[in-house]
């Protein structure tokens, strides 16, 4: 028999701690956009409506939907020993690499 928890507005029921789990060992690692921009995963955002894929890089912060992947928005993983590039480039410093490659 299932048994419906309460909704007490708790974001750690549902795909929350799913997408914790799947997105946790990637934080900090470095992704290149379609430009050649490089950007840094910085974690997960909950926004009001939706989750969010936190991305810091030479413009600024991008959220992208967590209803996709990251790859699917155009993003390669290229791991923490690829440099910055734009005007922000000194916006975060290199994390330790998990990227397989």
């Amino acid at each position: 028999m299932f048994l419906e928890r309460p909704d007490d507005g708790c974001i750690c029921h549902g795909n929350w701690r799913a997408i914790v789990k799947e997105m946790e060992p990637l934080i900090g690692e470095r992704y290149r956009d379609r430009n050649g921009n490089v950007l840094v995963f910085f974690g997960l955002v909950h926004g009001d409506d939706d989750y969010y894929y936190g991305m810091s890089g030479p413009t600024g912060f991008e959220l992208l939907s967590c209803v996709g992947s990251i790859e699917g928005y155009g993003y390669e993983l290229v791991g923490p020993n690829v440099e910055l590039r734009g005007p922000k480039a000194a916006l975060s410093p290199k994390a330790p690499s998990r990227a397989q490659g």
